[in-house]
């Protein structure tokens, strides 16, 4: 009950599953309903900043020769990104990560720990079946997004951790 109402996750896995939802769907069928989907999961959690950028990515990688049945919902999007990176506050409290500065040495050393931590976070039992099922479909909208999605996510955490960590 306590975290029902005090932490965000409680309304963001939903959406975030919602939202990667409406983007496999709109890899398929091209829908404005995406670059909708994507503001409102960043407006639920800052860090889903990931999922416009896994939508184009996806659009990108599956659906080359169809790019105009596309041109506005990831216009839409590209749009959304660009609005949330370029302008000064439109992420909040963590408008100041757009200006981040580390050396890359930093964020490839936090990179490579949180990637080797994921496998213990998961279990060790989960991650070679995931892998395998990444393996099989990293050409399909839904492992692109997948694979997006989770490189993305350790990227964030290793540039908080390469700014907060010694």
């Amino acid at each position: 009950v306590y975290h029902g109402y005090l932490m965000s996750e409680a309304l963001a896995y939903p959406v975030f599953l919602g939202t990667v939802a409406v983007i496999l769907r709109g890899v398929d069928k091209p829908s404005v309903a995406v670059p909708i989907a994507c503001t409102l999961a960043v407006a639920t959690r800052v860090q889903f900043l990931v999922l416009p950028l896994a939508y184009l990515a996806a659009v990108a990688l599956c659906r080359r020769g169809s790019y105009r049945r596309h041109l506005v919902p990831a216009a839409l999007t590209a749009v959304l990104v660009a609005v949330l990176v370029g302008i000064p506050g439109a992420l909040g409290q963590y408008g100041g990560a757009t200006n981040i500065g580390h050396a890359p040495g930093a964020v490839a050393h936090w990179t490579l720990t949180n990637g080797y931590l994921f496998a213990f976070a998961l279990g060790l039992a989960i991650v070679p079946g995931a892998i395998l099922g990444l393996v099989l479909l990293w050409r399909q909208p839904f492992g692109i997004v997948t694979i997006s999605c989770t490189a993305l996510f350790l990227a964030q955490a290793a540039v908080i951790g390469a700014g907060e960590a010694d």
